[in-house]
């Protein structure tokens, strides 16, 4: 299986590199580390994580305060959003899902 960023979550996931990377560059690094282990988890066990609607799951990242929510169609997982846990959530999914 394998994963696809959708346009909002890839702008999600350059938005949170560019914030991190202000503040360190090795900081960035670590973030995109950590999507990426997130995304193995997603792929290797894609029911595992919590649902959130009938159609979209979310897994948390281990150390940064954000998580992926995606879907899985088709044997791939389509990646919604890369959120940061502590916005706004409503404003945050209004068209998104």
């Amino acid at each position: 299986m394998s994963y696809r960023l959708l346009s909002d979550s890839s702008r999600d996931l350059e938005t949170a590199i560019a914030y991190y990377e202000k503040i360190h560059p090795d900081l960035a690094l670590d973030f995109l580390k950590d999507f990426e282990h997130t995304m193995q988890h997603v792929v290797a066990f894609p029911e595992a994580w919590t649902q959130v609607t009938p159609q979209i799951r979310r897994c948390l990242f281990h150390r940064f305060p954000y998580a992926v929510l995606y879907s899985s169609q088709n044997g791939i997982i389509l990646v919604t959003a890369v959120m940061h846990l502590h916005r706004d959530t409503e404003s945050f999914f209004n068209g998104r899902i």
